[in-house]
């Protein structure tokens, strides 16, 4: 075997084992490698009611008009890296809290006081 050929098997299976590393997750593949998280959007507050806007597990967006506060939203395999949440207070008065948890830890919060005040929060996952 030439030199050449044993320096590209050695390439080849040091890619490979450092892709290993840094792609634990279930979602691997050759390909990509995407990390795979729980991510769970909260609405909290004294308001009653709030119109809620996320983003979702597939990379789109949903809506919740007229939503009942305390509200949440968990997705078990969130594999897009942007997360956002607003909500907009649906009253005359009160409070409204947003929160973005990833595998179980506050990412991002946010508060809001009033009538028809808008709390939001976004990021990156990491």
């Amino acid at each position: 075997m030439s030199k050449l050929r044993v320096a590209g098997i050695i390439i080849t299976i040091v890619a490979i084992f450092l892709w290993a590393l840094t792609c634990s997750s279930t979602s691997c593949n050759f390909l990509s490698c995407s990390s795979v998280d729980k991510v769970k959007y909260e609405v909290t507050g004294t308001a009653e009611r709030a119109n809620i806007s996320i983003s979702n597990a597939e990379g789109g967006y949903e809506q919740f008009n007229d939503a009942r506060i305390p509200w949440d939203r968990t997705y078990s395999n969130y594999t897009d890296d942007f997360v956002y949440i607003s909500a907009q207070n649906a009253g005359e008065d009160g409070s409204i809290v947003v929160r973005i948890y990833v595998n179980d830890q506050v990412l991002k919060s946010s508060m809001a006081t009033g009538a028809f005040a808008i709390a939001s929060a976004s990021g990156g996952k990491r």
